[in-house]
């Protein structure tokens, strides 16, 4: 089975992690199929049409590569998924905080707040920080 065809490379930006790129460029697929993508470039990948990227990224030394800009809070807490009550509760127990703890500041939160736990401000400013989230952007890579 033949890999896809890169047929060319528009854009390239950092990431967090040194020599990972975000591109943007155009392939086409085994079937046929030709189309404009982001495709995530890690030096260490040797499948699909990541050897193509990096052979294209060694040959254009002087092709433009945009720097990575960190996520703001307000993308990072966008990026964040939902979360119900009962793994809001969750999160916060296991972080240390007593059940009745818990109870007690949602008890505490006005009416509107109390349906959507999953993010935190007001009364529950203290606790945002109780459950880990990870997040990512689509200008950064996950594992």
């Amino acid at each position: 089975m033949a890999p896809p065809i890169l047929n060319s490379i528009s854009k390239v930006t950092a990431t967090s992690e040194p020599q990972v790129y975000l591109v943007r460029c155009n392939i086409t697929e085994i079937d046929g199929i030709t189309y404009d993508t982001d495709f995530c470039s890690r030096p260490d990948d040797p499948y699909g049409v990541n050897p193509q990227v990096r052979e294209w990224l060694a040959a254009n030394p002087d092709f433009p590569i945009d720097p990575y800009v960190p996520p703001t809070p307000e993308e990072q807490r966008e990026a964040m998924p939902s979360l119900s009550a009962a793994q809001y509760r969750q999160g916060l127990v296991g972080a240390g905080h007593s059940p009745q703890e818990v109870t007690d500041a949602i008890a505490a939160l006005p009416d509107g707040r109390r349906r959507s736990p999953s993010r935190s401000s007001g009364n529950t400013q203290r606790f945002s920080n109780a459950c880990s989230h990870s997040s990512s952007r689509s200008a950064s890579c996950s594992a």
